[in-house]
C-alpha cells in the first residue's frame, strides 16, 4: 500500500542517500553536468555518472529535473527546521 503523495519529491527519504549521493544531488540542483561534478568533487567523470543514477534510482526519480527539485525541497525543509543563527553555516564545509 503506497501513500497518496509518494511520487512528491518532497516526500522522499533522505536517509536513502549516502552523504556523497546528496552532495552529489545538491550539484544535480545547482545544474552542473556530470563532467562538472565529476570535477567539483575530484573523481572520474564515470564515477558522477554512476552516482547520479544511484540517487535516481534510489530516490524512485526519472529525470535530473526530479532530483533538483528533490534537493531544493530538501534545502528548503533543512532551513525551516535549522535553529536560529545556524541558517549560514548550511551548505558551507570548515577547513
Amino acid at each position: 500500500m503506497t501513500r497518496p503523495h509518494d511520487d512528491e519529491p518532497a516526500e522522499r527519504e533522505t536517509d536513502a542517500l549516502s552523504p556523497r549521493e546528496r552532495q552529489v544531488a545538491s550539484l544535480v540542483a545547482r545544474g552542473l553536468t556530470n563532467r562538472e561534478i565529476a570535477a567539483e568533487l575530484v573523481i572520474a567523470e564515470r564515477t558522477a555518472d554512476t552516482q547520479v543514477s544511484n540517487v535516481l534510482s534510489k530516490l524512485g526519480l526519472r529525470t535530473r529535473a526530479q532530483i533538483a527539485a528533490w534537493a531544493t525541497e530538501q534545502d528548503r525543509v533543512l532551513r525551516v527546521w535549522m535553529p536560529p543563527g545556524l541558517e549560514s553555516s548550511v551548505g558551507t564545509t570548515s577547513t
